[in-house]
């Protein structure tokens, strides 16, 4: 799975975090950890690494501080200086948003 087929994902369950964290085993796990194994059961908490911690990934801190760089003024070579995965990042964010 790439980063753009997961932010769809990612993003549902970045609006149900703090309610999924005990359905994950959260707390008190290291930074990276696999769910709980009840948490595979559900399609969208179904992988490898707990989503929520992936929501802090580089990736989706670059997609975040794009948009809103984005919304103060124009991004300077967008879209043809940016990599794929940002250009469908940025757009599937606000797709999200609105």
């Amino acid at each position: 799975m790439s980063f753009v087929s997961a932010l769809p994902t990612l993003l549902r369950v970045s609006r149900k975090a703090s309610m999924l964290r005990a359905a994950l085993g959260c707390r008190g796990a290291e930074r990276l950890h696999s769910p709980a194994p009840g948490a595979l059961d559900v399609p969208d908490l179904d992988w490898s690494h707990c989503p929520i911690d992936l929501l802090g990934s580089p990736f989706m801190q670059a997609i975040h501080g794009l948009d809103r760089l984005a919304r103060i003024a124009p991004l300077a070579g967008w879209p043809g200086d940016f990599a794929p995965w940002v250009v469908v990042g940025l757009m599937v964010l606000r797709e999200e948003a609105s």
